[in-house]
């Protein structure tokens, strides 16, 4: 079965004031594992796909995602998840 929609989570993405390393702490990295912990219980998951991507090149606006399906425009989404970003951030331990 060919899996029509796709969620692309940049790993990479952090806030800037994150360490670089270890980069599985990073914002990006904790917000695919968030996502992957909440796609298991989704009841509606099959046709649907969380991939984790290196960089989707928005630097600037983490966490970096984008949404693919057939036949659709691919969209990028990444400032409507600054607020997520700042909230891991803050229960990670590692924000003011």
């Amino acid at each position: 079965m060919t899996v029509p929609h796709h969620l692309f989570v940049c790993t990479s993405c952090r806030v800037s004031d994150e360490a670089r390393e270890p980069r599985d702490r990073r914002a990006g990295a904790r917000l695919f594992a968030h996502l992957v912990e909440q796609f298991a219980k989704w009841a509606k998951r099959e046709g649907f796909v969380i991939v984790a991507y290196d960089c989707l090149s928005v630097c600037a606006h983490p966490c970096g995602v984008a949404l693919r399906a057939p036949v659709k425009f691919t969209y990028g989404l990444s400032v409507l998840l600054l607020g997520f970003a700042i909230l891991v951030r803050s229960t990670s331990g590692s924000g003011s």
